[in-house]
């Protein structure tokens, strides 16, 4: 069964973050945010992404997320819809320390995303509160890292992931491991960057129903885990 998500482009709180993510985000700002299931709220979210412009530095993007997952959430940026190519960005429980990590990665081949050998990611909050991983960061939207980076200027499908399995490696080598899970798989690309520059002059905001489409809760084998195959 197809699953959906709502996009929702709005100028309030957050409606799935507690009040120290709120914090991190200039919420006299647009901001975009992701929700799934359709509908959800708060802890019924299986998965929650914000994102604002930085309020001191419009050249960073605040990303806040937060999920239900035993080992690490993660949102990637893919130009294709495969998840070969993506840029990851991670928060996952370090096994050795029980200290949420946040890592920036990078899926080369189609499987198993590795850690980037930059981490262009700037920490604000990481932790797991009643079984939900939370995390905020900052990231610049172009990074001197034109391999493993996108830049966040640009048109990605988002691949929202929720996975038990603990990441690999602990501290400075914590990295997404393998999963079996299909991650949600936006069915058309996104611009966030271009959100808020057509919001800033718009002054409107708008809500997207059914932009996520593909993807399931469904297993899969190293073979078919592409979520294009949905």
């Amino acid at each position: 069964m197809r699953t959906t998500l709502n996009v929702l482009f709005v100028v309030l709180d957050f409606v799935c973050l507690t009040q120290a993510h709120q914090s991190l985000i200039n919420t006299e700002m647009d901001l975009f945010s992701v929700a799934h299931p359709s509908g959800c709220r708060g802890v019924n979210c299986t998965f929650y992404l914000g994102v604002a412009l930085n309020k001191d530095n419009p050249d960073y993007l605040d990303f806040s997320m937060e999920g239900s997952a035993l080992g690490y959430i993660a949102v990637g940026l893919s130009p294709t819809g495969y998840m070969g190519n993506s840029d990851v960005l991670m928060c996952g429980i370090d096994s050795a320390t029980g200290n949420v990590g946040i890592v920036d990665a990078y899926n080369a081949a189609g499987y198993t995303s590795v850690r980037d050998i930059t981490q262009n990611l700037y920490y604000h909050s990481a932790d797991v509160r009643d079984g939900r991983i939370h995390c905020s960061f900052s990231r610049l939207r172009n990074t001197e890292d034109s391999v493993e980076d996108k830049s966040l200027d640009g048109d990605y499908y988002l691949l929202l992931a929720a996975v038990d399995t603990p990441p690999v490696g602990s501290g400075d080598t914590l990295a997404p491991s393998y999963h079996n899970v299909l991650p949600v798989l936006s069915s058309q690309p996104v611009n966030i960057v271009q959100f808020f520059s057509t919001s800033a002059t718009s002054g409107e905001s708008v809500t997207t129903s059914g932009l996520f489409s593909r993807g399931s809760s469904n297993t899969c084998d190293e073979a078919s885990c592409d979520p294009s195959n949905v």
